[in-house]
């Protein structure tokens, strides 16, 4: 964006704040999901207040009920654990291992699990090889992933977040892509999508394919989880750079890589690919065999 562009933007979203027009859904937020939705190659997005609303929104637009059981790895976020645990899910937890992966899934048979949601943690993303057999195995199960620690990250060149039926991730302020708070969801299934305006979107317009649905879009069943619309424009001059940013911290991991996998009783992560990791937040993961050596 050249400087001209820039304060152009700057000039008309103050002119916006001036006739009170920077509220409820203008033009620019439609434009951000669009941009989002184009970067990540989903076919709709929707942003929210705070990721913890995404996931809880996806959740019920999904399906997810009082009873429904759903698997998480053990490196789940608390929000995401309490949201589901207040629609009223049952949650079984997974052990990980020193790859941040979730062990030996490719192997579990899990007929009366309705839903397994995915995390990719600290920019490593979960090996969707192992998921996919998973899935094979368990045709009932429905894929759901948290993507707000790994940002940008892809696997065999596809982006998480897009190999389920659906994704959400936080744009809270340290995370890669910032809106200072917030969060969003993906999809390929309209029918999630116009679910999500329902539930958290009061009065927002749409043309909805399915007209029942349009009836209760003037309710919010799950509240007003509308994101700040100069949140997104924060969030908006944060994708420019999600690219940049997330190619120079793949720079300095390699580089810590590098050291901590030669120290004796340190374990860290297999990277596979760096290229492919995204997102970073927290930092760069290792374990400690003995304790006694720190």
């Amino acid at each position: 964006m050249n400087i001209k562009n820039l304060f152009l933007r700057i000039f008309n979203t103050s002119l916006g704040i001036i006739k009170n027009q920077d509220t409820k859904y203008p033009d620019y937020i439609k434009k951000f999901e669009t941009r989002v939705s184009n970067y990540f190659n989903s076919k709709y997005c929707l942003t929210f207040s705070s990721g913890t609303l995404a996931a809880r929104t996806l959740l019920v637009a999904c399906g997810v009920k009082k009873g429904s059981k759903i698997l998480m790895s053990k490196l789940s976020f608390p929000s995401v654990v309490t949201s589901a645990l207040q629609i009223g899910a049952n949650i079984e937890f997974l052990d990980f291992d020193n790859n941040l992966q979730i062990k030996n899934i490719s192997k579990l048979k899990k007929p009366e699990v309705d839903y397994l949601l995915v995390t990719h943690v600290y920019g490593f993303p979960q090996n969707m090889d192992n998921i996919s057999k998973f899935l094979e195995n368990n045709k009932n199960i429905k894929l759901i992933e948290d993507c707000s620690h790994a940002q940008g990250a892809k696997f065999k060149n596809n982006y998480v977040g897009t190999f389920g039926v659906g994704s959400f991730m936080s744009m809270q302020g340290s995370k890669a892509l910032s809106a200072g708070e917030g969060g969003l969801m993906l999809t390929n299934d309209v029918n999630i999508f116009e679910k999500s305006i329902v539930l958290s979107h009061i009065n927002r317009k749409h043309n909805f394919s399915n007209k029942i649905l349009e009836n209760f879009s003037k309710v919010g069943l799950l509240g007003k989880g509308r994101a700040h619309p100069l949140g997104i424009i924060s969030a908006n001059l944060s994708l420019n750079n999600l690219y940049k940013n997330n190619k120079d911290t793949r720079k300095k991991f390699e580089i810590i890589y590098n050291i901590l996998k030669n120290i004796k009783n340190i374990a860290v992560p297999e990277i596979l690919n760096s290229n492919e990791l995204g997102g970073f937040h927290y930092g760069f993961p290792f374990f400690c065999e003995d304790m006694n050596m720190l």
